[in-house]
This record gives C-alpha cells, structure tokens and sequence, in this order.
C-alpha cells in the first residue's frame, strides 16, 4: 500500500465518480494528424469504458456487489461500499490468496496497520520496562546506570519515530504457523481460493449510484429493474411512516448534499455518528468531519450530543450538528402523491422542500484555553 497521497495513489484514485468521462487532446482543425491523434484517444478510451450500469442485488434492505472487477471498480471511482471481511476496500481474498497460497503482492492496508499496532505495543511494553528500571536506578543513585538508561530511551525515540515514517515488508507480516479447519475449507485448489466476500452500499449510496445510471437493481417482484423514484419510494417506507422526518428521506438529503459539495462520503457509524466526510477518500487521509442530523422535530438533550462529541474528540475529528427543517405535513404529502414512477425532477420537487444548516460543534475546556 503506497503512502497516502502519493503519486501512486493520484494515477489510481482520479475519477471521483463511477462516471466514464473521455478527455480529448487539443484539435488543431486545418492539421490532419491532429485529426488522427483525436480519433485514436477517442477510439481508445471508449473500449476502456463500463458497457453497462453494475448490477447490484438486493436483499432485505442490503445492497450487495458480488462480482471482484466490479467491486474494485466501485471502489476505486469514488470509495462506494465497503469490503464485509475488509476494514473498508474490499481486500480480503488478497490477504487470504497471501496468507494461505504463499502469493506476492503489496501489502494491504489492514496488513500495514496490524504490523503498525504490534510495532507500537512492543514500543509500549520496552518503554515500561526502561521506567520501572529508571525508578530503581534512582532509588539506588545509580549514575552510570541511569546514563546507559538515557541513550537506550534516545535509540527507543528513533524507534517510535520510525514506527509511522517505513512502511512494514512482507517478510516482517507473520503469518499463521498451522492452517485452521476453516483455512483449508476455503481453498478450492493450489491457486485457488473460495470469495467470501461481496461490497456492500448503503441504501443511500445505491440510490445516489442508481442516480448516476452507474448500476442497475432488479425488483425481485416485479422482475424488472428499479427506477430511481421506485427505489426512493421502497426504502423510504421501509424506514418508518411516511412523514416529513421519515429517517431514508433525512438521510439521502445529507448524503445528497455533501456528495453535492464534492466531498466523499462514508458511514459514520463506528464515531456514533451518521457520516464522516474526507476531503479526497481513506486512501489520502483521515476523515475531517463527523457528521451529526438533527431533525427538527427529533431534537436530543445536550447530553446525548456531548457524548457523540467526545467520541468524535477522541479520533481527532471536528463534529458538525446538520440541522433539517423539514416542510409542513400537508405540503410534504402533497408533493409525496404526485412522486411519479419514471419522472425524476418529482423525486427533486420533494428534496427542495427541506432546509439544511450546519453549525460546528467544539467542546470548550477553560484549564485548557487559558492566556
């Protein structure tokens, strides 16, 4: 796994959409060979481009990626989804492929940050070791044992420093010395292994996928495929009544907004909040922003948000209250009637009802901030 933002990662990560763009270079008209370099780029990348939208099951409110190409795609034109045996890209039958049949490649970044933590817990335990000696040294007034000590602590520096600086190689990754009873039932042959694992979206990042044409989802009823209006229609009364602070409708409206702003979007379920925002995507850095909706009409105490806010504090993110004022009842019901199956500006007519605003939540320490 290349460091974050390198060189490496811009060539990877350019398209923040699963949206097939062709770039041309410049058209000098009265040059033929200009003609001929246009052509030749055009022919090139329209092989190169998706033939046709993902397909994407549908099960119980689970939206499911099966095929590998597929989910690499996703996830590689904009960080939809998330690997379920993975951290967050879809990584394990690489991490399996190594482990179990002994294959190269680089290593992944659940593999780096594992090796990481080993790392800073043997920092940990030599660091308690030099202070529980330190303390007998001076009980003892021991000098030239305590300076000994000192430049044992500077080399134990240079280790901790050097921690988060090299990347972990694969000969430094150990591996399992016995296969397990369900290690040998994954491999199917000696290059071989079974996928366990499929991406999985939100619900919220289906639609906003089905939006963009970029998948396509079959009705188990019907047989036929979801438009985006039928979907919106199906999660939202999936999600409770069909009221102005119905939770889909809530949730599709931040996700739409932030999308909409260019940042990227995930889950913010492991900081207690509802989305996080990166600025680019996990491969160039940490989340900035955790995401908080509050409803207009679903209003917490100040202690419930306090507690988020220290979870949020802890991971060294700034926590945003998005407020949603949602429309009056009859005005909501009236535009939810007139939803049409395949007109989507009516889908667009009911979002523009709601208002968002967003406010910065910081706890405030006085010992802290003091001049």
């Amino acid at each position: 796994m290349p460091p974050k933002g390198s060189s490496e990662h811009l060539q990877k990560y350019v398209q923040p959409l699963p949206v097939d763009i062709i770039q041309l270079p410049e058209l000098i008209p009265h040059n033929p060979l200009s003609w001929v370099i246009v052509i030749y780029s055009f022919l090139q990348q329209s092989m190169k481009m998706k033939k046709s939208p993902i397909e994407v099951r549908y099960e119980n409110m689970t939206f499911k990626v099966d095929t590998l190409p597929e989910m690499k795609y996703l996830w590689d034109h904009g960080f939809f989804g998330k690997g379920i045996l993975s951290r967050s890209e879809p990584t394990w039958l690489d991490r399996t492929e190594r482990r179990l049949l002994k294959t190269n490649g680089s290593l992944t970044s659940e593999e780096i940050v594992k090796e990481r933590r080993r790392l800073r817990e043997e920092f940990k335990t030599e660091r308690k070791k030099l202070d529980d000696l330190e303390r007998t040294f001076k009980l003892e007034n021991n000098l030239n044992e305590l300076q000994k000590l000192e430049s044992k602590r500077h080399l134990l520096t240079e280790k901790r420093t050097l921690i988060n600086k090299t990347k972990p190689t694969i000969t430094e990754i150990e591996s399992d010395k016995d296969m397990r009873l369900e290690d040998k039932e994954l491999i199917i042959s000696d290059t071989t292994i079974k996928r366990m694992e499929y991406l999985e979206l939100m619900p919220v990042e289906s639609l906003f996928l089905l939006l963009l044409n970029s998948i396509k989802i079959k009705n188990p009823e019907t047989g036929s495929n979801y438009t985006s209006v039928q979907l919106f229609k199906k999660l939202a009364t999936q999600c409770g009544s069909i009221t102005p602070d119905n939770y889909f409708i809530t949730q599709f409206l931040i996700y739409y907004h932030y999308k909409s702003l260019g940042w990227c979007v995930k889950s913010g379920m492991k900081f207690s909040s509802d989305f996080i925002l990166y600025e680019r995507g996990p491969p160039f850095q940490h989340a900035e922003f955790a995401i908080t909706i509050v409803h207009d009409k679903q209003v917490k105490d100040f202690t419930y948000y306090g507690s988020i806010n220290r979870v949020v504090g802890v991971v060294k993110k700034t926590m945003v209250l998005s407020f949603v004022q949602s429309p009056p009842l009859s005005v909501f019901q009236e535009s939810w009637d007139a939803l049409s199956d395949n007109k989507l500006e009516t889908m667009f007519d009911l979002l523009k009802l709601y208002d968002i605003d967003e406010i910065s939540y910081k706890r405030w320490s006085p010992s802290r901030t003091r001049e």
